[in-house]
Order: structure tokens, then sequence, then C-alpha cells
């Protein structure tokens, strides 16, 4: 299911700011100074580092719903939020700035993933919401310390979905006949 997001973010980006797939690259892998010693053109990084459950959306308990002509007791979707660290590489700093300055300019301009750019998992839903972090700067220089890399700008994206929650489970059989018994003790 992450891949699906990937893509998503992937397909979304290319289209928004555009990044040409025979000019630009997109990766999603740790950018560690291994992995940047091997960047061959422009690539935007855009490596997941954190998922959290967004438990001041989340909903709990089941509700009745129809199945098959059945009624059923379903869970609302879970609501999460994953946590991004996009960064641009290049030879020359200079790109690397106007790539990422390209990329907030398209995620400024979008509340969410368009639906054209979703799959299978996240078609049935609503589409991914799009932010950027707002805090966070003392765990970017701790992130950045993990992966054993060299300080760079990046922007730290925010995305925001609900992911279908645990199967319905059919409904007992409906009530037919309810009495009540009053003994006197």
């Amino acid at each position: 299911m992450l891949h699906h997001l990937d893509d998503a973010i992937e397909s979304f980006l290319r289209s928004a700011v555009p990044l040409a797939n025979r000019e630009i690259d997109v990766a999603f892998d740790p950018p560690d100074r291994e992995w940047g010693s091997g960047i061959n053109r422009p690539t935007v990084n855009i490596f997941l580092w954190n998922i959290l459950r967004d438990h001041e959306r989340s909903m709990s308990g089941r509700r009745p719903a129809m199945k098959d002509g059945a009624v059923v007791y379903a869970a609302p979707p879970v609501s999460m939020e994953f946590r991004y660290l996009i960064t641009a590489w290049s030879a020359r700093h200079e790109d690397e700035k106007r790539l990422l300055g390209a990329v907030l300019t398209a995620l400024n301009s979008h509340e969410r993933i368009p639906i054209e750019h979703l799959q299978e998992d996240f078609a049935a839903l609503s589409p991914p919401e799009l932010s950027l972090a707002a805090t966070g700067a003392e765990r970017a220089s701790e992130l950045w310390n993990a992966l054993d890399g060299q300080l760079k700008p990046g922007l730290q994206l925010v995305v925001r979905c609900a992911l279908p929650g645990p199967p319905a489970e059919p409904a007992g059989a409906p009530v037919d006949d309810f009495s009540l018994n009053f003994t006197d003790p």
C-alpha cells in the first residue's frame, strides 16, 4: 500500500512541477552519503521517514452498513499521517535550490493529491491531503545525523490520508421478539 502512495506523490510532482522523466529522476531511498555519491542526474529524493496514526482525525467504533444486501458492522477508515523529507540533488547547488523551489511551489498550490494520480488503494477513499510541516526543525538535524548525510535544505511533507479499517463483520440475526420479565424479590 505504501508503494501506491509513493507512486501517487511521484505522479503528482512530475505533473505539477513538472519533472520530466528524461531530465530529472525521482527516488525514495534514504538520502545518505553513499546514495548521494551515486547521483548522475538532477534528482528529487522523497524519503518516507515517519508514519503516525492521526489521533485527532481518527474515529472509533463500528457503524452499521449494507453490504450485498446484508447488514454488517464496519469500522471507519484509519486516519494516518506520513512524513517525507524532500531534497533536491544536483552537481550545482543553484540547480538544487531551483528544483526544491519548484517542488515547494507545487506543494503550496495544492491541498490534496488530485484523484487522477491515485491508484487502487486510494482511489476509493478521499484524496490524501498535502501540507508542509510547521515545526520539526530540531528533528530534521537528528534525521540527517541518523542518515549519516551531509546537511541539505529540504522540505518536510506531511501527507494525511485515510486507510481502510478492519474488515466488516456481519451483524447478528435481527431481533424478532423482545420481552421483559419482572419479578418481585
